[in-house]
């Protein structure tokens, strides 16, 4: 599922947010509270996997380097390894990127091609 389709740092971002009931700005400033990580950790690690983003593009995204990016998708990789919990989180919030996904998708099927 990496990279198929239109969504925007922006809109992964969030959803994360959404979930975790967060401020974005409050998410992407500089402080390294451990709440605040782990929803930007967790935001990185799904533009990684839901765009055609390169680390150095996600990274500007939120105003990070590439290193910090891949930082990010390692440990949420490692996060949900071990933790079930944490795992769980990460699985409601692909259900809900990509329910975003199909919705968006939606609004191009109301065209009818056949009277084209």
């Amino acid at each position: 599922m990496n990279g198929n389709n239109n969504l925007q740092p922006g809109e992964i971002i969030g959803i994360v947010n959404e979930y975790y009931k967060k401020d974005i700005l409050e998410v992407l400033d500089r402080s390294r509270y451990s709440d605040k990580i782990k929803v930007l950790h967790i935001s990185m690690f799904f533009c990684k996997q839901f765009t055609k983003l390169s680390l150095s593009r996600i990274g500007m995204s939120f105003n990070r380097d590439h290193a910090t990016v891949l930082h990010a998708v390692k440990s949420v990789n490692n996060q949900m390894d071990v933790y079930r919990d944490y795992k769980s989180e990460i699985d409601e919030i692909r259900e809900r990127i990509k329910n975003k996904l199909i919705d968006g998708f939606a609004k191009y099927e109301i065209y009818d091609t056949d009277r084209v």
